[in-house]
């Protein structure tokens, strides 16, 4: 009902053109209509024809589908829930076609021993992706929090804010070159981040040193904790929560050796399953955590309406830090009622506000590896979304 300027972005998305039966969604709940072939229903090219919770769907082409070609392929069946390890052991014994569809990209220790092998190399394909990791800081609980004791929703600002220097040393005391080379095969899987949590590329991307904070400088990294924590009481049993895989064991182990190293503080590591940190992290219990976007659309509101407006920072919803700035919010709400050229200005004054509160220590912008068997064509990545299976082929082998 208002002015939305990044309506178009929404409109590009591939989403966005899917024609739904509101009725089947009702009926079978919005939570659940996605979970049998008989619910799920759109207007694409492809229909679920079985799917077995937590393991595998089936896909199938759309008989005289009403946009036309569906394209060479006569099934697809995708995997759940199968580790990265074991996802390229199956890809190198000829089970899978393809491994790094859907985010779900081999481990760096895998696209690294490819990138070095004259043969394997050839199946290896990195794609720029617009995604951002970052270190995600509670701001209404533990020590870094800005207003402790608030509730999750309510206006986090404030001139003495007791965690903010906190914040600060735990960022400059990382070396994100450091830890792309070791956590991201030698940069590879990813980039070290400097320019402020819209990946870099990205309308109102801030630049390549617009996060004053991401500059490595351990002196005065060290200078600010002691000043903060003299006695290291506030982050006495601190833990580090995030979702296991290769890379991000990786970067969580490099993280806490140069919080150690940097700082003296002993962070204690304590990895689960995305539901699990996804579920603590909406409750606003997460003190300090992996945070990480994918971008849906280019265009800033995805960021700010999602990850960090008061609106999205109460208990179960998006903004996980609870950081809520009126202000900020003020700048981002008037910003999407203008066209993109007009508002990219006011979002980087936004994005600024972040940066200055150091809501997320952002480390690394991706990037998207596939392995991809030779007889396969038609792969890829776009930077937002991998390639249509319309376009795919497997020739004959």
């Amino acid at each position: 009902d208002q002015p939305a300027g990044y309506w178009l972005s929404q409109l590009a998305m591939p989403t966005a053109s899917e024609v739904l039966d509101q009725k089947v969604i009702s009926a079978a709940g919005d939570e659940h209509w996605t979970e049998t072939p008989e619910t799920y229903i759109g207007s694409g090219p492809f229909k679920m024809t079985q799917r077995t919770a937590k393991q595998s769907m089936d896909f199938a082409p759309v008989s005289n589908w009403w946009g036309g070609d569906t394209g060479k392929l006569t099934k697809v069946h995708i995997d759940i829930g199968v580790d990265p390890s074991s996802s390229v052991q199956k890809f190198e014994s000829g089970g899978y076609e393809l491994v790094g569809m859907a985010n779900q990209a081999p481990g760096p220790d895998d696209v690294l021993r490819y990138k070095n092998d004259p043969t394997k190399s050839k199946l290896l394909n990195i794609y720029p992706g617009a995604r951002t990791t970052a270190v995600g800081f509670n701001f209404v609980s533990g020590p870094f929090a800005a207003k402790p004791g608030a509730t999750p929703g309510d206006d986090t600002t404030n001139p003495s804010d007791p965690g903010l220097m906190g914040r600060q040393a735990f960022s400059l005391a990382i070396d994100r070159n450091q830890l792309a080379d070791i956590a991201c095969a030698h940069a590879i899987t990813c980039q070290p981040a400097f320019g402020g949590p819209i990946t870099k590329g990205m309308k109102a991307y801030l630049g390549d040193n617009g996060d004053q904070f991401a500059k490595f400088d351990a002196q005065k990294a060290k200078q600010l904790y002691q000043q903060w924590d003299p006695t290291g009481s506030k982050v006495k049993n601190l833990e580090y929560r995030y979702n296991s895989s290769p890379g991000n064991d990786k970067r969580a182990q490099n993280l806490q050796a140069q919080w150690k190293q940097n700082l003296g503080v002993d962070v204690k590591l304590v990895p689960s399953d995305f539901p699990t940190l996804q579920r603590d992290r909406k409750k606003k219990i997460v003190i300090i955590g992996r945070q990480s976007w994918g971008v849906d659309y280019d265009h800033p509101q995805d960021w700010f309406d999602n990850l960090f407006s008061c609106a999205q920072a109460k208990v179960g919803r998006g903004n996980d830090e609870a950081y809520c700035n009126p202000a900020m919010d003020a700048i981002t709400q008037a910003a999407n009622a203008k066209p993109i050229s007009q508002a990219v200005g006011d979002y980087v004054k936004a994005q600024q506000m972040l940066v200055k509160d150091v809501v997320w220590m952002t480390i690394d912008y991706g990037t998207q590896p596939y392995f991809t068997q030779t007889y396969v064509k038609g792969t890829g990545y776009n930077g937002l979304y991998d390639y249509s299976w319309q376009g795919i082929r497997i020739l004959q082998h």
